[in-house]
């Protein structure tokens, strides 16, 4: 199914969740039987999806699964209650315009725990969701029992729901368990958790006569509540989280329109909540954009991507085998253009290895619209770096840099000798950079491989439009190249038409496994 689609369903059912809430409130106004309910039947109805999809005995390894019980105990686990609460203190579209600000919570968490970057767009975004949240402020026209105390419980759950979204993108990146296995060990927790609030707060046996009373109407409304979820998990299991969190935030509108026509003046929607919910929208669709910028690449997407790239060339006279390799990776580039941004590249990220007339392809890969490709041609004597091409984009402005080597560029000689230097040229037209270097040491220690690693080092000086300096370290398996560690620092700057533009990078990747994906 495709991502964006189930962005679009997750959304909309999540707008008339809200209003069929609300309804749902006035047959029963039961909050913890209702949230019970509610969280009880989600889980059934993800449940049986999940078994119509089809499931294995894989799907339900405990270590996969215990990170989404735990972010299910918090939500929807003890914050279902708080929602149920907002929507019948502040009604179902002002609880919905302020949920919408948890894409902006996210983003804030990731840039503050997960290192990842912040750019104009995500101040841009800020400013139009503060701009949403004072004009719904401002709103004089409210329901006949509104209560402010709503807004506020709407808006510790918009926090903690956003938490919810920083820690679920990380962990469904770690995982290979079923989306929706997944979403029913997350839901079965809130079920759990809703079900202890309920016997603490009635200090006694369940109220069996809330529970028949609420069984319908919350009932009705946790089919909604249980398809939101599945689509939700589903659409962050197969597509981009920047593509989809904007589709889903659209609940807002949803709501409110939902609300005019099902709750009517009850529900008091004015033209200054309609504007209200319209900047929340657009303030998080442009932080999930700016969240974007650091889109990461996985390894499913390096091996698709693989397996597209002219596998008819099989021309290989030496090299490491082809496939993707895995890198633990520390390191981030910035430059000091106009708000300074910064990209932090992830934890892990991958190098494919391709085939080609001469030797073979490396393609590093860390973010979108940072790319490093090099053609290294392979022969009894040395490994010889053909050309290479560096893909830099800030701010939607890409620069490209495709350099041209010299018949000398040797990468590393294969007669190892450790008093020998050398050094070559690389020009891509305006720019041009030097490499000078040679073997530093060989290397028989490295735990994942059963041969020797040669580990070259070079300074490079870049001279032309660009000018700056660099220091490359290499540590390649001698027997066939593959590349086990790499270490970058670069530093230069740009002649622009504002002038000087200065740029900086670190890096250091260690390879995971000598295996690579297929």
């Amino acid at each position: 199914m495709d991502a964006l689609l189930l962005a679009c369903f997750a959304g909309f059912c999540l707008g008339v969740l809200s209003v069929g809430t609300r309804l749902a409130l006035r047959r029963a106004p039961f909050v913890l039987a209702g949230s019970f309910v509610m969280n009880l039947g989600a889980f059934i109805v993800v449940s049986l999806i999940a078994l119509a999809t089809g499931v294995s005995s894989a799907d339900f390894d405990l270590d996969a699964l215990w990170p989404f019980i735990v972010i299910g105990a918090v939500v929807p686990g003890t914050t279902q209650m708080l929602y149920v609460q907002a929507v019948r203190d502040a009604g179902a579209s002002r609880t919905q315009v302020v949920m919408a600000a948890a894409p902006l919570v996210a983003a804030v968490l990731a840039v503050a725990l997960l290192n990842e970057s912040w750019s104009p767009l995500l101040i841009a975004g800020t400013l139009l969701i503060v701009s949403g949240g004072m004009a719904l402020a401002w709103d004089k026209k409210r329901p006949a029992d509104f209560r402010t105390v709503g807004i506020l419980v709407a808006l510790i759950v918009a926090i903690v729901s956003g938490g919810r979204d920083t820690a679920t993108r990380w962990v469904l990146s770690e995982t290979d368990a079923s989306a929706f296995v997944e979403a029913a060990a997350a839901l079965l927790a809130a079920t759990v958790i809703a079900a202890i609030w309920a016997a603490v707060r009635h200090r006694g046996p369940p109220d069996l006569g809330a529970l028949r009373a609420a069984a319908l109407p919350f009932g009705s409304v946790a089919i909604l509540m249980g398809a939101s979820y599945a689509a939700f998990f589903k659409a962050f299991d197969i597509g981009q989280v920047t593509r989809v969190a904007p589709l889903v935030g659209t609940y807002a509108l949803w709501s409110v329109a939902l609300s005019a026509l099902f709750l009517g003046r009850s529900e008091g929607v004015g033209r200054r909540l309609v504007a209200s919910a319209l900047l929340v929208v657009a303030g998080a669709a442009l932080v999930s954009l700016a969240r974007g910028e650091d889109g990461r690449i996985t390894v499913d997407e390096a091996v698709a991507s693989l397996a597209a790239s002219s596998p008819e060339r099989t021309l290989n006279v030496g090299g490491p085998a082809a496939g993707v390799y895995v890198y633990a990776t520390r390191g981030s580039e910035k430059v000091d253009t106009f708000l300074s941004p910064s990209h932090t590249y992830p934890e892990r990220t991958v190098l494919s290895v391709l085939r080609s007339p001469c030797g073979y392809f490396e393609r590093w890969t860390p973010l979108e619209g940072r790319t490093t490709e090099r053609e290294l041609c392979v022969s009894p004597r040395e490994v010889r770096l053909d050309h290479y091409k560096e893909v830099h984009t800030f701010l939607g402005s890409e620069d490209v840099r495709d350099y041209v080597c010299s018949n000398d560029a040797v990468l590393f000689p294969t007669e190892v000798s450790l008093d020998t230097r050398w050094s070559f040229t690389c020009d891509a037209g305006h720019t041009a950079e030097t490499w000078s270097g040679g073997v530093v040491a060989i290397d028989t220690r490295d735990p994942l491989l059963t041969g020797d690693v040669v580990h070259v080092r070079f300074d490079t000086v870049l001279t032309g439009r660009t000018t700056g300096t660099s220091v490359k370290e290499f540590w390649l398996r001698e027997s066939d190249g593959l590349l086990v560690r790499e270490s970058v620092v670069n530093e230069s700057a740009t002649d622009t038409a504002i002038g000087d533009v200065h740029y900086e990078e670190t890096y250091l990747l260690e390879l995971t496994s000598t295996t690579p994906e297929r």
